[in-house]
C-alpha cells in the first residue's frame, strides 16, 4: 500500500508479563499488601494488645516486608519466571495471614448494642419468607449454601488458576489489585468495630432447621481459626464479591467465569445471614467495601491508560485531559457491555494483503477478539501479509500493548498513528535496533 508506513521488526517476548517497564518494579496488588502492614502495625500501637503479641506483628510484618524487597531485586534474569509466580501466589498467601493479625488485635467487648439493633434487620428478613424459602426443599438449599460458605478462600486461587489457563497472566496484577483491596479494607476494620456473631450473641434462636455435615464442618472450622469478636464487615463476602469483580474486570471475555463467581458470592451472602454467621448489616457492609474495591480498580486502570496514551513522550497526563476523560472511562471500565464494543473493526482483502482497520479503544476483551482473528488469519492464509491501520485508535491497555508488540515481532505491519500510538510501538522498535 503506497500510503503505508511500515514499522520495524521487534524482537518482544511472546510472554506479556515479560514486557515490564522499570516503573512497575512494585506492582500495584504489592502496595496495598505493603500498606496494610504498615497500617497493621501502626493499629498495633493503638490497640492496647499485650506487648509479645506487638512484638510478634513488628516481626512478621517486617520479615514479610523484607521477603518483598528480596523477590523485587532478584526479579530479573534467570529466576525471573519462577519470582514472578511466587509474587503473583504470596498475596493470596498474604490474605491470611492479615486476617489473622486483624484478629489479635480484635478486642472482647462485654457490651452487645450494636448486635442487638442488627438481629432485629435480620429477623425481619429470615421470618419475612427467605427463611421458608431455604428450608422450603429439605437440607438440598441449606448444604448448598453451607458448602459455598466453605469455599470462599478458594475462589481467589482458583482465578488466578483460571487466567492461567487461558494464557492471561499478564492480567494477573489487575484481579489481584482489586481482590486483595477489597478483602484487606474488610479486614482492617475489625480492631474498631467490636462485635460477636449472632450464633454466639443470640445462641440457639434463629438457626437453621437442618444441621447438615457441611455445617458442622463450618463451626468446626470457625471455632479453631476464626475471629470471634469482631464479624463487621462480613470478610466472607467482601471476600467473594471482590473475586467476581476483579475477574469481570480481568476476564470479560469469559463470561461463564464472573457468573459462576458471582453467583457463589451471593450464596456465600446468604449463607452468612441464614447460618447465624454474620448480621445483614455485616454482609452489606462486605458488599459496599468490595465494590468500593472495584471503583479504586477502575480509577487506577484509567489512570494508566491515559498516562499510557500521552502524546509527546510525557509520562504523566495533564489535569484537564484526566478531568475530562475520567467520568466516561470509569462507566465504561465499571458498567461496560459486551454488546456495545468500544471498538470498531473493518477488514479489507486486496491482492493477498489483508488489512485490518481499528476504530476506538483497543483494551480488555476486544483486545482478545482482535488476537484470534490475527492467529486464525495466520493459519488459514500463511502466504498472506498482514497490515493493521491504528491511524484512529485512541487509546490502549496493557494488554493490548502486549499485543500490538507480539504481532509486530511476527512481522505485522502498522500504517500511520497518532504520537501517542506511536509512542506505545516505540520500545518494540528500540529494542530491536539494540539487537541489530
Amino acid at each position: 500500500m503506497n500510503s503505508q508506513l511500515v514499522a520495524r521488526k521487534a524482537g518482544i517476548s511472546d510472554s506479556p508479563v515479560s514486557d515490564r517497564d522499570a516503573a512497575d518494579a512494585v506492582r500495584w496488588p504489592e502496595w496495598v499488601v505493603i500498606a496494610f502492614l504498615i497500617y497493621a502495625d501502626m493499629a498495633a500501637v493503638i490497640v492496647p494488645v499485650a506487648p509479645p503479641v506487638r512484638k510478634l506483628m513488628f516481626f512478621i510484618n517486617s520479615a514479610v516486608m523484607l521477603t518483598y524487597c528480596l523477590l523485587i531485586l532478584l526479579d530479573s534474569g534467570k529466576w525471573r519466571s519462577v519470582i514472578g509466580l511466587v509474587r503473583e501466589w504470596l498475596p493470596l498467601g498474604l490474605t491470611v495471614l492479615a486476617y489473622r493479625e486483624m484478629g489479635w488485635l480484635a478486642l472482647p467487648q462485654h457490651g452487645h448494642a450494636l448486635e442487638a439493633r442488627w438481629v432485629v434487620w435480620d429477623r425481619a428478613i429470615l421470618y419475612g419468607g427467605v427463611k421458608g424459602a431455604i428450608e422450603a426443599f429439605g437440607p438440598v438449599l441449606p448444604s448448598a449454601l453451607e458448602i459455598a460458605y466453605s469455599l470462599v478462600y478458594a475462589l481467589a486461587p482458583f482465578s488466578v488458576a483460571v487466567l492461567y489457563l487461558y494464557r492471561r497472566r499478564d492480567r494477573v496484577d489487575q484481579f489481584l489489585f482489586i481482590f486483595v483491596l477489597g478483602t484487606l479494607l474488610c479486614y482492617a476494620q475489625y480492631p474498631w468495630w467490636p462485635s460477636e456473631p449472632p450464633r454466639v450473641v443470640f445462641f440457639g434462636q434463629d438457626s437453621p432447621m437442618y444441621d447438615t455435615l457441611f455445617r458442622r464442618f463450618n463451626w468446626w472450622m470457625l471455632g479453631n481459626y476464626g475471629i470471634h469478636t469482631s464479624v463487621f464487615p462480613s470478610g466472607h463476602v467482601a471476600a467473594a464479591f471482590s473475586t467476581a469483580f476483579g475477574m469481570r474486570q480481568a476476564l470479560p471475555e469469559r463470561k461463564w467465569v464472573s457468573r459462576l463467581l458471582f453467583t457463589m458470592a451471593l450464596l456465600i451472602a446468604v449463607a452468612t445471614v441464614y447460618g447465624r454467621y454474620h448480621y445483614v448489616a455485616d454482609a452489606a457492609a462486605g458488599f459496599a467495601i468490595a465494590a468500593f474495591a472495584l471503583v479504586l480498580g477502575g480509577l487506577l486502570q484509567v489512570t494508566r491508560q491515559l498516562v499510557a496514551t500521552q502524546p509527546g513522550g510525557s509520562r504523566w497526563a495533564s489535569a484537564d485531559i484526566l478531568a475530562a476523560s475520567y467520568w466516561q472511562a470509569i462507566c465504561s471500565f465499571i458498567f461496560r457491555n459486551s454488546d456495545k464494543p468500544m471498538m470498531k473493526v473493518h477488514i479489507t482483502e486486496c491482492d493477498g494483503e489483508l488489512l485490518v482497520q481499528v476504530e476506538g479503544r483497543l483494551a480488555g476483551a476486544l483486545v482478545h477478539e482482535l488476537e484470534e482473528y490475527w492467529r486464525t488469519a495466520r493459519a488459514n492464509l500463511p502466504h498472506s501479509s498482514f497490515s493493521v491501520d491504528l491511524e484512529r485508535v485512541t487509546s490502549i491497555d496493557r494488554a493490548g500493548r502486549s499485543l500490538l508488540h507480539l504481532m509486530h515481532r511476527h512481522g505485522v505491519d502498522f500504517s500511520p498513528a497518532g504520537l501517542a500510538i506511536q509512542r506505545i510501538l516505540e520500545p518494540a522498535i528500540e529494542r530491536t535496533e539494540c539487537l541489530q
